[in-house]
């Protein structure tokens, strides 16, 4: 058996990163943001994008169940006190005194004038 030794060494000088400085120093530099950006995690904005649909989804989804127990519970606008209806303004004079609105509906025909 018969092993072969070359006495002469190999020249690796063309793989070694740093003998284009600018370029190593570059290098370096992108790696170092980047690994930076990493660290630093998602901003608010992401957080603010990502949870959008969700919460959308959410709220029309609590109207939905509102609406639907309303209407299950028969409150509608023709369910309302006479009171409600003939004289808003003396609804909110007692309202001030102590009382309350008897519903949803009193209240939102006084706010919105109708």
């Amino acid at each position: 058996m018969s092993e072969s030794h070359d006495d002469d060494r190999i020249d690796f000088s063309a793989l070694d990163p740093s003998r284009d400085r600018a370029r190593w120093e570059q290098q370096i530099a992108a790696v170092t943001a980047r690994a930076l950006a990493a660290r630093r995690g998602p901003q608010r904005a992401d957080g603010l994008r990502f949870w959008s649909r969700p919460g959308l989804a959410a709220a029309a989804a609590l109207a939905l169940i509102t609406w639907g127990a309303t209407a299950l519970r028969g409150c509608t606008p023709s369910a309302r006190p006479a009171a409600a209806q003939a004289n808003p303004i003396a609804n909110v004079i007692s309202w001030s005194r102590g009382g309350t609105p008897t519903n949803a509906y009193e209240l939102l025909e006084v706010i919105h004038g109708e």
